[in-house]
């Protein structure tokens, strides 16, 4: 009866939010649209295309639906770890080693001067933290992912990637953060550094997972009508050509002369089926 009268909750909820759910795949295409342009430059959104934002949303959707599935995992792992902690009077009378060791630790932290100490060296394990997040996505996507990425195969490499990478920020946020964090609030620190912590850890989540949908979701590379791109790029006199970016209207070329002259080149989408 219980779950009858929760299943008719959570229908009447959808149905209430239904026009929101529609809509919000068609806001994120059109948030991921607006980036990838205005990292060019400012003037190129412009040639932003309504027509192109329903499928881009479904995309970053299933990313961001993977994203909290492997979130919630670890979660719930968190919580599970909590609850089943021993209490601390157990543990000071079993192992009292530990227990004056943590203490230790803890009235450390409470000094102001440890305290600065503490948070500059969370901060710079943060930053370390980012560069080897990103030098290993390089790796793990110019090794392993760039070859199966148009494959279900891809998929799976894409979604332990995203476990891994959940996993850290885990491990990172119990070692760094959970141990102190009720010490931390009572000192001038709760407003300045937990929320610096915070925001790196946000500011990680964003830029690598930005990157990896930029490289990822872009061109396939099993794409044959890249070729008739390709020999359109040949026949032009720059050092380097890429493609930056595509919607369903416009194809933007990065051209590179040397001494970092870069200009855009806008050709049209239906380039790409030339023969």
């Amino acid at each position: 009866m219980q779950q009858a009268q929760n299943l008719k909750q959570y229908l009447t909820l959808l149905k209430e939010y239904m026009p929101f759910i529609l809509l919000f795949p068609t806001i994120l295409g059109g948030l991921w649209q607006i980036i990838e342009l205005s990292s060019m430059s400012m003037s190129y959104i412009r040639f932003f295309s309504a027509t192109q934002l329903l499928a881009d949303g479904l995309v970053i959707l299933m990313l961001i639906i993977s994203f909290f599935i492997a979130a919630l995992f670890f979660s719930n792992l968190s919580k599970s770890r909590t609850t089943k902690k021993t209490p601390k009077y157990i543990f000071s009378v079993n192992k009292p080693e530990n227990f004056i060791a943590k203490n230790i630790i803890l009235n450390s932290i409470k000094n102001t001067k440890n305290s600065i100490l503490y948070s500059f060296l969370s901060n710079i394990s943060i930053l370390f933290f980012d560069i080897f997040i990103y030098y290993f996505f390089n790796y793990f996507y110019e090794e392993t992912y760039a070859n199966f990425q148009d494959t279900f195969l891809g998929f799976i490499f894409y979604f332990m990637f995203l476990i891994l990478f959940i996993f850290m920020l885990f491990l990172h946020y119990e070692i760094f953060i959970k141990p102190y964090r009720t010490i931390l609030r009572t000192t001038f620190f709760e407003e300045k550094d937990i929320f610096i912590i915070k925001v790196a850890f946000i500011a990680t989540i964003i830029f690598i997972f930005a990157t990896f949908f930029h490289r990822t979701f872009l061109i396939p590379n099993n794409l044959l009508n890249l070729k008739n791109i390709e020999k359109y790029l040949n026949n032009q006199s720059y050092n380097t050509n890429s493609v930056n970016y595509y919607n369903d209207k416009y194809i933007f070329i990065e051209h590179n002369n040397g001494d970092n002259n870069k200009s855009i080149e806008i050709i049209k989408f239906e380039k790409l089926f030339d023969n």
